[in-house]
């Protein structure tokens, strides 16, 4: 899956008529956004001449006129919090992922993990694949109906 990420970012990239900004964040984004009859524009949708996007990143503040834009917001957890999670060795399954990924380091060899989030899958298994035993998901479904 991360392979095919790397390559759709790299064509992306090699893209003239796009440009990405890591490390930027959009603080404010003015003007209008409508269709010709006053709804509001869907993804895809040409974003009109008077839209004008807010940043500041490596190079500064900054003000871009896009002809389209697409907004990466990112993601963040919502712990739960439970006996013994302010303690050293309790992660988020997000900063354990960090972890893992920037710092190529397993946060512990024996893992359990606790949620409602299908992210807790995707972690086990990339945990699995870095050498840690996974002693058990205790994976939260709602309540059949």
């Amino acid at each position: 899956a991360y392979a095919a990420g790397r390559a759709l970012l790299a064509r992306a990239a090699a893209h003239p008529g796009i440009t990405i900004r890591h490390s930027t964040t959009a603080w404010g984004v003015f003007g209008t956004r409508t269709t010709p009859d006053g709804f509001a524009a869907t993804a895809g949708t040409p974003v009109p001449d008077g839209l004008r996007v807010a940043v500041h990143g490596p190079e500064g503040v900054e003000v871009l006129l896009p002809r389209a834009l697409l907004l990466t917001a990112g993601a963040y957890d919502l712990p739960v919090p439970m006996p013994g999670w302010t303690l050293p060795g309790f992660f988020t399954v997000g900063g354990l992922q960090a972890f893992l990924k920037g710092h190529r380091t397993l946060a512990g060899r024996r893992v359990v993990l606790a949620g409602a989030h299908p992210l807790l899958l995707i972690a086990a298994a990339q945990l699995v694949r870095a050498g840690a035993d996974v002693a058990e998901v205790a994976f939260a479904q709602g309540l059949p109906r």
